[in-house]
């Protein structure tokens, strides 16, 4: 059986992944939850960038020794993708991720969604969310307005340094899925 590495998306913390932990434990799996990417914070002064977010998530795949199955959605695939060339992954998922290729930052994958309004930069350090109504139509509109109440109040300002950091896309040698969700 192989250990699951999960990594959040941006502005929230790993609450989500807490609904998959039961059902991937069952199966057999371990299963590790990135709890907060540094790259999310309440404070602007607290955030830090992609490259702080890689070191959380490879200082987890070093402790979980090896077969690990790495799995980020949304921002979180920006930041498994910067540690693809770990030796302990034997495959990658990305859910609903974002997958870039060298040079291309977040920013650049994301500019139709900064014009959708419910992000946009504040003082030139921190991503902030909009109203709960807008940002629940943008990443959660198939999710009941009462379950995602619990998310967004968890959510926090997201750095711009993690959104502008142009991606290396390490090489990798292991298999990797892309799950689709067409209502994310």
């Amino acid at each position: 059986m192989a250990t699951m590495v999960l990594v959040h998306g941006a502005w929230v913390d790993g609450l989500p992944w807490y609904q998959v932990v039961p059902h991937v434990e069952q199966l057999g799996h371990t299963t590790v939850v990135i709890d907060r990417l540094p790259s999310s914070a309440d404070d602007p002064a607290d955030v830090g960038d992609l490259a702080d977010d890689v070191a959380v998530v490879r200082a987890a795949l070093d402790e979980a020794g090896s077969d690990v199955v790495l799995v980020g959605h949304s921002y979180g695939g920006m930041v498994i993708t910067e540690v693809a060339d770990h030796p302990a992954i034997v495959a990658s998922v990305y859910v609903a991720a974002f997958w870039p290729p060298a040079g291309m930052s977040l920013l650049d994958l994301s500019r139709a969604a900064a014009r959708a309004g419910w992000f946009f930069p504040t003082d030139g350090d921190v991503l902030a969310v909009g109203d709960v109504d807008a940002v629940h139509r943008a990443v959660a509109a198939d999710v009941d307005r009462a379950a995602f109440l619990p998310i967004y109040q968890c959510m926090r300002g997201q750095s711009l340094a993690s959104w502008s950091t142009p991606s290396s896309a390490p090489r990798r040698s292991h298999p990797t899925t892309y799950v689709i969700c067409t209502q994310d």
